[in-house]
């Protein structure tokens, strides 16, 4: 039998200053600590845990023409080894944030993260990573609507698995993939796999294994879409009334350090 111990204590102080538009100060910390011990031994248990938050917050108020949050997050997770507590990992976390309120018949408003979590003990958490996501978004209104444009850019980065590709073989007729020994060495390399076009020759399938390594990962991304409707101003042209126009157009990128495929 356990006993358990479970204790959040929080604090925020912030403070704003009025002939600044609003700019606010704040500043929060925060632990959440829960504890599992066996009754007789008061030996600590695996599943206690511990963390630690510091946060600190720089601010303009939604009604600023230009409205903004700068966010600063300090983040230490604990956790058992050995029945005792050990740290565990250490996270740096900026967010910022905000759009604009003063452009006529337009929207922008954008965000970013970016964070860095490094280990303190290996043995408890996994390695070293850095991560960050971005994105920002742009509207605008053209004669009353007539025209409407809206884009978004986005882009992010950080790790994923290394994935290692092999060709498993199976009964006739109930694979994919087939192999053709093209340097005629007798070993099955993966380039020589190929998809086959009659079920008796079919007796490979492809098996996709995520490996205990990381590589850096980035992505891209663009989206656009443009509506023409000429009836938001000439409402009364019963021709025109019919006339609607669309577009899209999105386009994604993504690349690695390296090439994940091995063999």
């Amino acid at each position: 039998m356990n006993k358990s111990l479970f204790f959040r204590p929080s604090i925020l102080a912030q403070y704003a200053i009025a002939k600044a538009r609003g700019l606010n100060f704040a500043v929060g910390f925060s632990q959440e600590n829960n504890q599992f011990r066996n009754r007789i031994s008061n030996e600590l248990q695996y599943n206690s845990f511990k963390n630690n938050n510091l946060t600190v917050q720089i601010s303009l108020p939604d009604s600023a023409k230009w409205n903004f949050n700068l966010t600063y997050k300090y983040r230490k997770d604990i956790e058992t080894k050995n029945a005792q507590f050990k740290d565990s990992t250490v996270a740096h976390s900026v967010e910022f944030n905000g759009n604009a309120n003063t452009l006529k018949n337009q929207t922008l408003n954008w965000q970013f993260t970016f964070r860095d979590l490094k280990p303190k003990d290996t043995s408890i958490s996994a390695q070293a990573e850095q991560t960050y996501l971005g994105r920002t978004e742009y509207g605008i209104r053209i004669k009353k609507g007539t025209v409407r444009l809206n884009a978004i850019y986005e882009l992010g980065g950080g790790q994923e698995r290394v994935r290692q590709y092999t060709f498993v073989q199976v009964p006739s007729g109930q694979g994919y993939f087939k192999w053709i020994d093209q340097n005629f060495n007798g070993v099955k390399e993966l380039d020589e796999f190929v998809p086959s076009q009659f079920n008796d020759s079919a007796q490979f399938v492809k098996v996709q294994t995520d490996l205990n390594e990381y590589i850096r990962a980035f992505t891209t991304a663009y989206t656009q879409n443009i509506t023409i409707q000429p009836k938001a101003i000439w409402f009364n042209q019963k021709g025109f009334k019919k006339i609607y126009v669309e577009t899209n157009l999105s386009i994604l990128h993504q690349h690695s350090s390296e090439n994940t495929q091995r063999k």
